[in-house]
């Protein structure tokens, strides 16, 4: 009986230092995934995902994308990632078995990140973001050159999910270029003039932003031959000039798009084409309550009847 508790006691003791040694193993120290490095230090971004990637440079303090199309990139967008970069904690080691990546969405068309720092010639930070793993602020993780997978806090994966044309600007006069101290408008008909910040106009000028991207297929007609629209800011950090072309044909109804292009940008977009006719000059209005206008000397008579004819007289209507 005793070589028998004594037995247990030692299999419960071998037992569970087997399992504290596993559990240790498994374990990291919490600790930021680039840790000791500023947001302010990144200077470059790849990101791809499921075939597609974009590359992102900053230049001068903005943030510019440089593939797959050069532009001008979303500072806010870009902004969120970095700013979340320095906050990714590693938490605990999730698997070691590369034949269960799949189960935490690592695999080679997950969300691929490589960041560069002016602290290094060489990335400080390559691996792959999976699935979401506790909450909307948590992922998987996997360094290219590790078989670990670590459960990771403060970055939201899906922000490196998204489509390259999202990480373009999308707005025509950009708040990273500073707001302009005016905006020539020059019309297809009419005169040109100027819209300053108190214009009752300025916010709807100024706020345009680009629908969609058009990066191939054009019409074979050149729908900026005749501008329905010129933009130009004057006075402000950059030369920002946007022409205003021809709808977008459709097959029946009305246009929801106008073409839309960037001179100092060079790009095509698409743009809303409620808020472009809200420019256009309106027809005026019937007001209300005003008895229309008649002209009996060029009203035929058998056009006046009823009422009118106590109104004019018969000697005032004249016979075509």
């Amino acid at each position: 009986m005793k070589k028998i508790l004594i037995l247990s006691v030692l299999f419960l003791v071998t037992f569970g230092a087997l399992v504290w040694i596993a559990i240790d193993n498994a374990r990291i120290t919490r600790a930021p995934i680039l840790e000791g490095v500023k947001a302010n230090q990144f200077e470059k971004l790849d990101i791809s995902y499921q075939g597609k990637s974009v590359e992102l440079v900053k230049d001068k303090g903005n943030w510019e994308v440089q593939k797959p199309v050069a532009d001008l990139a979303d500072q806010d967008a870009v902004s969120q990632i970095v700013q979340a970069l320095p906050q990714i904690i590693l938490e605990d080691v999730a698997t070691k078995n590369p034949s269960s990546y799949a189960d935490y969405g690592i695999s080679t068309s997950a969300a691929h990140l490589i960041v560069y720092a002016a602290i290094s010639p060489k990335p400080i930070l390559d691996g792959y973001f999976g699935r979401q793993a506790f909450g909307w602020n948590s992922a998987y993780f996997r360094y290219s050159n590790r078989p670990e997978i670590y459960i990771t806090s403060g970055l939201n994966a899906s922000r490196l999910t998204q489509d390259p044309d999202n990480f373009r600007e999308r707005a025509f006069f950009p708040r990273s270029y500073g707001i302009p101290k005016s905006i020539s408008v020059a019309p297809k008909r009419g005169k040109s003039y100027t819209l300053y910040p108190s214009s009752p106009t300025w916010p709807s000028v100024f706020g345009l932003r680009a629908t969609e991207f058009v990066n191939q297929g054009l019409p074979k007609k050149n729908p900026f031959k005749k501008p329905l629209f010129v933009f130009k800011a004057q006075d402000g950090k950059e030369n920002i000039e946007w022409i205003i072309g021809s709808p977008q044909p459709v097959k029946s109804g009305k246009p929801l798009y106008y073409y839309a292009k960037s001179l100092d940008r060079n790009i095509v977009v698409l743009v809303s084409a409620y808020e472009i006719d809200n420019l256009l000059p309106q027809k005026p209005r019937p007001k209300i309550g005003v008895k229309p206008q008649f002209h009996p000397a060029k009203t035929k008579p058998a056009m006046i009847s009823g009422p009118l004819r106590k109104i004019i007289p018969k000697a005032q209507v004249k016979k075509p």
